[in-house]
């Protein structure tokens, strides 16, 4: 967390790769990944980066050709859900399996964050 602090405090961006791969990193303590997810959630320069105001105002993930990580299925807040997910799925933790579903079911209203098969390894 002290890292992730100190980058935003030094105006380094924080982006869907440096949120993932800090999840995986505490996949021996999935309350500190889950305390990870939630700070990559409440990060407004990270949210902003992965998502576009549509003609309504509202906001949507960015399109798949926009925001797409090479080689990846899923990309933005989905690649940081996947990595959370799979924490929480691999240490047991049902009730962090719960909390990840529900942000996606929050989010459900924007057309990217649609689950599919190709988005959950």
């Amino acid at each position: 967390m002290d890292i992730l602090d100190s980058m935003k405090e030094r105006g380094v961006p924080r982006d869907a790769i440096t949120y993932y791969n800090a999840i995986l990193a505490c996949k021996s303590s999935c309350e500190n990944s889950m305390e990870i997810f939630r700070k990559s959630l409440e990060d407004s320069d990270f949210i902003a980066s992965t998502s576009l105001l549509n003609k309504n105002g509202k906001s949507e993930l960015m399109s798949s050709d926009v925001a797409q990580l090479k080689g990846r299925a899923a990309t933005g807040v989905l690649f940081v859900v996947n990595a959370a997910l799979s924490v929480a799925a691999t240490s047991g933790n049902i009730g962090a399996v719960v909390e990840t579903i529900s942000v996606l079911s929050e989010m459900n209203d924007l057309k990217q964050n649609e689950l599919n098969a190709e988005s959950i390894k």
